[in-house]
């Protein structure tokens, strides 16, 4: 089944809805990528434009396409905040693995550094023949109840009516990591957790999580094929699974719990060669 026969379907066979979404799982991949795949770090502290992780992506990105599956992107912005915060003189804290987002830091950081990363995403997809959507309003969200963090905020809903239209019309969502409260007000969210929160809501047959490191590591520094929840329980209890790994794990883990069958984490080369089976196994899948 097309997209296009999906829509048209959701449309006129409201009750079938459940039947159609579980035969669109296999044609959609969420994939989750950091600020560090479109910037990179230089050794004076300055941050450069990552051409050669985003060719990868582009070229992994056409790949999909070409085998009938329709990419999703939700990205973070992780370094470039830091980069903005300390060119506006704001300090970089973080608060539990979160970071703490005070007006300043939304409005002279967060923002911005968003928004210049999801318009390096679409330009590069615009480069490779594809059909970017970039969206800020996927995410309906409210204050975390910690208010020691300031504009961070916790997903109350997914506008996953709006990413199938986009889909419908040929476009690859881009989606900034985001969410806002019924009053308009932004707030400040993980992407592992939007990423999270996305694929409870589409159930899609692919959820690609990046990573420059190429998949979880054991104690000895080889990737971990294969994990199921509890094992990741244990590898962060053991200490193996720290700072942005953990976050990865954790999300995978509430992923599997919500009815999805694996988790990739991965490179970006190894992309398409996992949705399709035939490339080389080097990166982590969690499953049930």
């Amino acid at each position: 089944m097309t997209i296009c026969e999906l829509v048209e379907n959701i449309n006129n066979n409201a009750g079938e809805i459940e039947q159609i979404t579980d035969s669109a799982q296999a044609s959609i991949a969420l994939i989750k990528i950091s600020g560090t795949t479109v910037y990179k770090q230089q050794e004076d502290g300055s941050l450069v434009y990552n051409q050669e992780e985003m060719d990868k992506l582009g070229s992994q990105l056409q790949a999909l396409v070409e085998q009938g599956i329709m990419p999703i992107i939700i990205h973070g912005g992780g370094n470039l905040i830091d980069y903005y915060s300390k060119a506006a003189g704001l300090e970089v804290v973080k608060v539990g693995g979160s970071r703490y987002t005070d007006r300043q830091t939304l409005e002279g950081a967060v923002l911005p550094a968003i928004s210049d990363i999801n318009e390096k995403i679409v330009q590069m997809l615009i480069d490779y023949g594809l059909h970017p959507a970039s969206t800020y309003r996927i995410f309906g969200a409210e204050q975390v109840k910690r208010k020691d963090l300031g504009y961070v905020g916790t997903i109350k809903s997914v506008n996953s009516a709006l990413l199938t239209n986009m889909l419908y019309f040929g476009q690859v969502p881009v989606i900034a990591c985001i969410g806002y409260n019924e009053a308009g007000q932004a707030y400040n969210i993980n992407a592992d957790k939007c990423a999270a929160a996305l694929a409870e809501a589409l159930q899609p047959g692919y959820v690609f999580m990046i990573t420059s490191t190429g998949g979880i590591k054991d104690k000895d520094g080889r990737i971990i094929e294969t994990a199921t929840p509890q094992q990741l329980d244990e590898l962060i209890a053991a200490g193996t699974i720290t700072d942005g790994m953990q976050m990865k794990a954790e999300q995978s883990k509430k992923m599997i719990a919500a009815g999805l069958e694996k988790i990739y984490i991965l490179d970006t080369d190894s992309i398409a060669g996992a949705a399709s089976g035939n490339g080389a196994r080097s990166y982590t899948i969690v499953r049930a």
